[in-house]
């Protein structure tokens, strides 16, 4: 793959990641409650974890089901959804008991790298997206398509390890003095709770991320659809552009060359006497 194509790649990823979303909101909703450990290793388990399993359905293709079947794509939107309001009421309903305690364990960090990845295989857009968006950088004349995928998709959990990580720091570094604090922390958690159970709400009945290309949103139907109505507009495009070319020269025939326009507006204004008429 041709280094600046790649160079090209990075940079789009990294700004379509970077507005917030389920993955960033779960993420800060972990580091200020449970610190910025627990949010990284969230992070870790959304990219690494989930990668491990999105990358290879990508690569071979596997993924199409889930783009072209409205029952696989709904399944997973669901399932997603009802994850998300589980974790979430479990923030919500948190014992006022046991965050009184300062030395209670907290998340474990396999724990969080588990949510992280479950919420992200659960939630279809991602791969949606990464199915439709990747093949745009792939080059067929180029080395395996297989490879190319993998590397693409690879170098998107990389910069999402970067993004996200940049939110789990920040927000850990707020929940660092959140935790010294057991009774801020316990209000910190209900209302983390009920953030992530509007995730989940917004996952089930909002199209979940709602991942946005320049002015549009996809679609799991979407890739098919407008690669053919590209198609239709580029015919009707094309005839147009002909029409208008046989009109265009007919109307140059008519109207003459420039300097016969030229020489007419000259008369026009200056009323074929040689007297200026007023233009204001």
């Amino acid at each position: 793959m041709d280094p600046a194509h790649w160079i090209a790649f990075v940079g789009t990823v990294v700004l379509l990641q970077m507005p917030p979303g389920p993955d960033s909101m779960l993420v800060t909703a972990r580091g200020i409650g449970q610190g910025r450990r627990v949010a990284l290793f969230t992070v870790l388990g959304m990219t690494a974890g989930a990668g491990m399993v999105q990358l290879p359905l990508i690569a071979f293709g596997v993924s199409s089901l889930v783009r072209t079947s409205p029952l696989a794509f709904g399944a997973l939107q669901w399932l997603g959804a009802a994850y998300l309001v589980w974790l979430g009421l479990g923030l919500v309903f948190t014992k006022p008991e046991t965050q009184a305690r300062p030395d209670t364990t907290p998340i474990k960090a396999v724990a969080a790298a588990r949510e992280g990845m479950i919420a992200n295989l659960f939630n279809p857009w991602p791969i949606t997206f990464m199915a439709a968006f990747l093949p745009q950088f792939v080059d067929p004349h180029g080395s395996s398509v297989t490879l190319q995928l993998l590397l693409l998709g690879a170098t998107q959990k990389m910069t999402g390890v970067l993004v996200l990580g940049t939110y789990a720091v920040a927000s850990g570094s707020i929940g660092a003095w959140i935790l010294k604090r057991p009774r801020v922390r316990l209000w910190q958690q209900r209302i983390a709770g009920l953030l992530i159970v509007g995730l989940g709400f917004r996952m089930a009945f909002g199209g979940g991320a709602g991942v946005k290309l320049p002015g549009r949103r996809l679609h799991p139907q979407e890739p098919k659809a407008h690669h053919e109505h590209c198609q239709t507009q580029a015919g009707e495009c094309h005839a147009s552009r002909s029409d208008r070319s046989g009109e265009c020269q007919g109307a140059r025939r008519a109207v003459g060359s420039p300097g016969d326009i030229l020489r007419r507006g000259r008369r026009l204004r200056y009323g074929g006497h040689g007297k200026r008429r007023d233009t204001s």
